[in-house]
């Protein structure tokens, strides 16, 4: 997060700035499952937007990711895709509310295996 950001999210927002701030925040947390339900769920929308059917074609193919610039775009034009974005990012709330309490009230050490303290070999192995 650049410097310019992180004092953003330290400084009182209001008025306008505080509607930008707010879009940006949906917009930078909506994951890419997330932006991909709302390419299927939304496509005429995207195109009535002014993008090609090709690039909607490709986000429903996977080979593209719904940008930031047209995500907000369309959060901005259609109450329909921000309410629906919305119940997306309340979906990614409580998944990771449910990881956070798995991780805090499971036993770790069963990743330790995995995850532990690197090793000279591991960093050789990362080279590759």
């Amino acid at each position: 997060m650049s410097t310019l950001q992180t004092s953003k999210v330290n400084s009182p927002v209001d008025g306008e700035n505080k509607l930008v701030f707010s879009l940006e925040l949906i917009v930078q947390t909506l994951n890419k499952e997330s932006r991909k339900i709302l390419v299927e769920e939304f496509a005429d929308e995207i195109e009535k937007l002014g993008y090609t059917e090709q690039y909607i074609s490709m986000m429903r193919n996977e080979k593209r990711t719904l940008g930031n610039d047209a995500l907000k775009r369309l959060l901005v034009n259609s109450p329909e895709a921000l309410d629906r974005a919305i119940e997306l990012l309340k979906l990614q709330i409580k998944q990771l509310e449910e990881a956070a309490r798995i991780l805090q009230t499971s036993d770790l050490s069963l990743l330790k295996k995995e995850y532990g303290p690197k090793i000279k070999e591991d960093e050789e192995g990362d080279e590759e």
